[in-house]
């Protein structure tokens, strides 16, 4: 996402990057989650760095890139306890930055992870 214009460099760290040039378009409240990931893409593994995660989906940083389109298999652990196992597809790649969306979702997972999500806006 790209600073409103006419900010500083040093607010738009700190100040939301939402302008009517670039909105946010995120659906779901996001939530930090620095926590390993084992990638599945069907034609090997790799570990990945989770940054943040919602309901909708997650941002990694993989050992390798992974072309936007493909479909994986993730696997991690919430702080929570809860194992999610889940298909999700890269819908932005930045080098070895990935944004993903959840493909399958199952239901005590989204609960779990939105559970995640609220407590970490809550502090």
């Amino acid at each position: 996402m790209h600073p409103t214009p006419c900010m500083t460099t040093a607010e738009s760290v700190v100040r939301p990057h939402t302008s009517s040039l670039y909105p946010d378009r995120r659906e779901r409240v996001r939530a930090s989650l620095e926590l390993p990931v084992l990638v599945d893409t069907l034609h090997s593994w790799q570990r990945a760095r989770c940054q943040n995660v919602s309901a909708s989906g997650v941002a990694l940083v993989c050992e390798e890139p992974i072309p936007i389109g493909t479909t994986v298999t993730l696997y991690f652990e919430l702080p929570s306890g809860v194992a999610v196992e889940t298909e999700a597809c890269v819908v932005r790649a930045n080098g070895r930055s990935l944004g993903l969306h959840f493909v399958r979702l199952d239901r005590e997972t989204e609960v779990a992870i939105r559970a995640h999500c609220r407590v970490a806006a809550a502090r």
